[in-house]
């Protein structure tokens, strides 16, 4: 078919020269479609719900652990019930408490005890219990003759997000010269000295924005 006959059947708007086109015509084309401009931002405002609602959800889940604490070190036997382990651990360490809940969780570190976690009865109670493990810094047989000398941590149980935020603000804590770094009400703060006020870590990128 000559070009002149497929003309003859073309749409009106198909109906000119190819030669005609130019790169300015099709860039000024998609710089005024409103569609493609706004990708961008459109995109840039769908990560920003996203990890707002990530934040928000992981902050809901936190809440739920506000009685659950970690420990850490304490040695493992066979036939143990972790309920009455703990119940030691939270005796010596002057809390009075129910334990809900007492379980072993796998450990990273090859040849260490796998870490207990426990829920105890209410938020003040595992406050008081991490507050007391930092002022006393007690070693297993500070518990048990066979626990040896080995120290015994409590810490906050954390989702995944605040425990790698954590770990992160900590390294930057490290390279910046802050000295105080630490978890509290479902929070992250760090400080460079004791008579500077405390700084709200909510986000990667809030420390990216301290450098």
């Amino acid at each position: 078919m000559s070009k002149v006959t497929k003309l003859k059947w073309a749409c009106n708007i198909c109906k000119f020269n190819d030669k005609n086109k130019s790169p300015t015509h099709i860039n000024t084309t998609q710089k005024n479609n409103p569609v493609l401009n706004n990708t961008n931002e459109n995109y840039q405002n769908l990560t920003e719900s996203v990890n707002y609602m990530s934040e928000k959800f992981d902050s809901f889940e936190q809440k739920a652990l506000d009685n659950f604490v970690e420990i850490i070190g304490v040695p493992e036997i066979n036939d143990e019930n972790c309920f009455d382990t703990v119940k030691l651990i939270t005796g010596k360490l002057g809390v009075e408490t129910t334990v809900k809940k007492a379980f072993r969780v796998p450990s990273k570190i090859k040849h260490k005890p796998r870490k207990l976690i426990a829920e105890l009865s209410t938020n003040q109670c595992s406050n008081k219990i991490i507050i007391n493990s930092r002022k006393q810094k007690p070693r297993g047989n500070n518990f048990h003759d066979n626990w040896g000398m080995e120290p015994i941590y409590v810490n906050s149980h954390l989702t995944f997000f605040n425990r790698n935020l954590l770990y992160k603000t900590k390294a930057f804590a490290r390279e910046f010269g802050f000295k105080f770094v630490w978890f509290r009400e479902s929070k992250i703060f760090m400080k460079k000295s004791e008579d500077q006020k405390a700084i709200l870590i909510e986000n990667e990128t809030f420390l990216t924005n301290l450098k």
